[in-house]
């Protein structure tokens, strides 16, 4: 193709990219072949070539060059068959899941195809009964009894030498994402218990896995203060005290508020402690560092200016637009209920034809990870969740705010992060924006450690009153609340959004990395020396 009609093709679609987001798809696809652009489409170029025979003979009999050669004509006319086939198909699917068939399926009728969770239950199966309050309820009228499903496996004996003992009540908890469930952790619960000698839980969140589905308390259960409160009653209530949490991908923002919130969440007698976070595609996504030479001082109060405090969120008209009528939608309990409920069972339709990334999934897990749409409720508490989301304000868009909050709450020890390559579900560049997020924050915290002890040497040496007061100020403004943690960062080849559900090289090498990592950062944070 020439080189003309490549830049001529671009800037069409850059114009057609800011219409609709399909187009970066099309754009990239197109652009990178254009031997492939032109023979998809041999039909059209069919009815061109007839076309393009009578130009070329008015041509030759003396008519005036069009400014665009036959070729690049043929070539915007297959281009404009596949953008127009594009839109239409994308209109037709939006109209589908968005009109028809919340709208126009007409008022859901009561399921009767559902049981209880108990029955749903595996021989090693547990049930721990935690009862959960919606906080904005004074008086307590929605405090309702929610039943847990967790699995866990304990250490062998002897796990550790002699001379060493593990700190109290230590235990490592996996938190499963968006549609998981304890079956998500099925291979990794007994090996981490095995090989770091720790005991290891996996808890099911509602509404997911067989854990009940609470509905007195309304949208709190399914938010992220809700579920993080309602994991920490539960390990309080296993009596755990020193605990690393592995979350994936939505799984991630539990953890995170756990970590954030433990000392708001947790009880007076309660000694819960957060060591550290695994984030495996972690669904936690922040707008893209910038540098911390960026982060600047008031000089009337000495005060160090965070810089991502004037990053906010932002979306694009088509997806604010989507966002509005999604909200509209969810917040009606008829097409609410019929929208959760054709999105749930399209999603499960995929999972039992393994489409897309659950292609590798065995015949057991489709069966596991869609055997909780037997239980009671999954989609009133599904719907709950939506709007949970969505009123909220979360998982749309670049949270600039939580940066904000790590920096002044995040009191951990390490947060490790990492990530299939092949992940389009939470693409890899997000997660390292996470993780140098939290780098920056924890370098940050660092060098203002580094300038305070400065300041008191050089009180010392100066040993006089004013320089006394002066550091006395400066220290009460800038000084970080927490310390700085350790952070790490690493690729998963061949991975997608599922590694513990890959088969061959890729499992073993993300199971080794966990394995590994956690081994490490249990001899770091539970194991005592005697």
């Amino acid at each position: 193709m020439m080189t003309t009609d490549i830049f001529m093709q671009k800037h069409i679609f850059k114009i057609f990219e800011r219409m609709h987001p399909m187009m970066t798809r099309v754009s990239s696809s197109l652009s990178s072949s254009s031997v492939g652009f032109v023979t998809n489409t041999t039909n059209s170029k069919k009815r061109l070539r007839r076309r393009n025979r009578g130009l070329a003979s008015v041509a030759a009999a003396g008519g005036k060059n069009d400014s665009i050669s036959t070729s690049s004509e043929e070539e915007l006319f297959d281009f404009f068959s596949i953008l127009s086939s594009s839109i239409e198909t994308k209109m037709r699917k939006d109209f589908n899941e968005l009109i028809r068939e919340p709208i126009l399926s007409g008022k859901p009728e009561e399921l009767r195809d559902t049981i209880p969770v108990e029955k749903l239950a595996d021989q090693d199966s547990k049930f721990l009964e935690v009862y959960l309050e919606n906080e904005s309820d004074a008086e307590k009228r929605r405090m309702e009894e929610v039943k847990v499903h967790y699995k866990e496996h304990l250490p062998p004996v002897g796990s550790f030498p002699r001379n060493t003992l593990l700190k109290p009540q230590s235990a490592i908890v996996f938190l499963h994402g968006a549609n998981g469930s304890t079956f998500s952790f099925r291979r990794l619960l007994p090996l981490v218990a095995a090989r770091v000698g720790v005991r290891s839980i996996s808890i099911d969140r509602p509404p997911y896995g067989l854990t009940s589905r609470p509905m007195k308390t309304g949208e709190f259960a399914y938010s992220k203060r809700g579920q993080a409160k309602l994991m920490v009653q539960f390990l309080e209530k296993l009596e755990v005290e020193n605990v690393i949490l592995v979350g994936h991908s939505a799984g991630t923002n539990v953890a995170m508020e756990m970590a954030l919130k433990m000392n708001e969440l947790k009880g007076k007698e309660s000694r819960l402690n957060v060591a550290g976070m695994m984030f495996i595609s972690p669904a936690v996504f922040v707008p893209k560092p910038p540098s911390l030479n960026s982060s600047s001082t008031n000089s009337s109060t000495k005060e160090t200016i965070s810089p991502w405090s004037k990053q906010s969120n932002s979306m694009s008209p088509e997806r604010l637009a989507k966002l509005f009528w999604f909200r509209t939608l969810i917040n009606n309990d008829d097409y609410g209920l019929n929208l959760v409920r054709s999105f749930t069972r399209r999603n499960a339709n995929q999972v039992q034809t393994g489409e897309g990334s659950y292609a590798a999934l065995s015949t057991q897990a489709r069966e596991a990870y869609t055997r909780p749409l037997a239980a009671e409720n999954w989609d009133k508490a599904l719907l709950q969740q939506f709007r949970a989301s969505i009123n909220g304000g979360g998982g749309f868009g670049d949270d600039a705010s939580l940066v904000l909050e790590c920096e002044a709450s995040l009191d951990v020890n390490f947060v490790d992060v990492c990530c299939g390559e092949k992940d389009e579900t939470t693409p890899i560049n997000k997660a390292r924006d996470l993780h140098d997020t939290l780098e920056m924050i924890s370098l940050s915290r660092k060098q203002q450690q580094q300038q305070q002890q400065q300041r008191s040497l050089n009180t010392d040496s100066n040993n006089n009153s004013s320089s006394i007061e002066a550091t006395t100020s400066g220290r009460s403004s800038s000084s970080p609340t927490f310390s700085a943690f350790q952070t790490s960062f690493r690729a998963l080849e061949n991975s997608a959004h599922l590694p513990m559900e890959e088969i061959g090289d890729s499992r073993d090498a993300f199971e080794s990395y966990v394995v590994q990592t956690l081994e490490r950062r249990v001899e770091e944070n539970f194991v005592i020396r005697v």
